[in-house]
This record gives structure tokens, sequence and C-alpha cells, in this order.
């Protein structure tokens, strides 16, 4: 379900476009399903950690909300750190090539997170976690800038708010139920794969696509 709303609902949602060529822009179509691919996970782990931290660990719940409010800090200064590094990178290298790389490790860092045996890796994980959303949003945004038309590039880059905004209704919607029916771990997983079509369809992007 979270594989077809992403994929089919951003052809889906491109087609009323009124200009085709929007839709012809197969390099912009993949940039966008790539982005909501990666922001699905990215915007949706913090949202259900509490409780697949109270389903893996079985912590009472105090100590499970202060674990809960540590991990996304962690996560956070990573960010912050490597958020300079990640562009010095992009304006050094293959801009679609990091991003990809990006989102790998973001699936990197969840599997670590499903599979920790011992809560620091749970610490790990999160740093983990954290140099993907900052080599993954800085080397996107580079790469999306190399892709739209130069001349309409703020109607293309409005068209991407696509992927923000539906990242949301699919992790909670979607991954809502998949927790309530297969248990917490299994939607981190999910984020997982999601990070994993990300990084596919950033590798689909080619230069001969664009327009």
């Amino acid at each position: 379900a979270m594989f077809v709303a992403v994929v089919v609902g951003i052809f889906a949602s491109l087609a009323v476009h009124m200009d085709k060529s929007v839709r012809r822009n197969r390099a912009f179509v993949w940039w966008i399903i790539s982005r909501l691919a990666a922001l699905v996970a990215i915007n949706n782990i913090a949202v259900f950690l509490l409780y697949f931290i109270q389903e893996k660990l079985n912590l009472p719940a105090r100590e499970a909300v202060d674990l809960a409010g540590l991990l996304p800090m962690v996560l956070g200064g990573f960010v912050i750190v490597f958020g300079l590094v990640a562009g010095w990178l992009s304006d050094r290298f293959d801009r679609r090539a990091l991003t990809a790389i990006g989102a790998l490790i973001g699936a990197a860092g969840v599997a670590l997170m499903v599979f920790a045996p011992a809560l620091g890796l749970l610490y790990v994980a999160a740093a983990v976690i954290g140099l993907s959303y900052a080599l993954f949003n800085v080397a996107s945004w580079a790469l999306g800038a190399d892709i739209v038309p130069k001349e309409r590039a703020g109607e293309f880059l409005g068209l991407q708010n696509l992927a923000g905004a539906g990242a949301g209704a699919i992790g909670a919607y979607i991954g809502g139920a998949i927790a309530d029916h297969s248990g917490y771990a299994l939607l981190m997983g999910m984020f997982g794969v999601m990070f994993v079509l990300s990084a596919v369809t950033t590798v689909m992007i080619r230069s001969e696509s664009r327009i």
C-alpha cells in the first residue's frame, strides 16, 4: 500500500497537471518519488518512535518517554553537524549518487534500530539516521536544482511539495494501520523499505530523460 501510494500517487497527481511537459520530464517525476519515499520514513520515524520503544524494550512509560525524547536529539545533533559537510560534498561530487547513498544510509539506520540487541545501539541508529537525513536532504535539493528547468523553477519546485504533503499522510494513515495490525517493528521496517525505494528511484533519474 505504501509503495502504491508513493509511486502511483505521484504519477496520478501529476496526470492532472495541464502542462504535459511536466509529466514527460521523467527525471523530475522520479525525483519527486524519491523525495516522497524518503520523507515518508524521515518524517514518521519520530511519530511512532515512542510506541516502537515500548514494544521493543518493554520499558515503563516514563523511561520510554525519556528515551523517545533523547533519540531525536541525537538525530538532530548529527543533522546539524553533518549538514555543512553534506553541502560541501554536494558541491564536489555526483549529487544523484549522494542522494542514493543518503537514502541507503537511512535504510541501514532503520535496520540497526529494528534489530539492535542493546539500548546503546539505538543511539547509534539515531546518529546514522541523522547522517542520512542531512546527506539526503542537501544532495536531493541540489539534484533537484539541476533537474528543473531554470525558467520554470518556481512552478516545478512548487510541484515537488507533493512529496512533503504526501509524506505525513502516507506514513501516518497507512503506517498506523500497519502498526495496529502487525506491530511497530514491522512499521519501522517498512520505513526502511521506503528508504531503499528512494535510493532505487534516484538511480532511475537519467540525464537523457530530462527536458
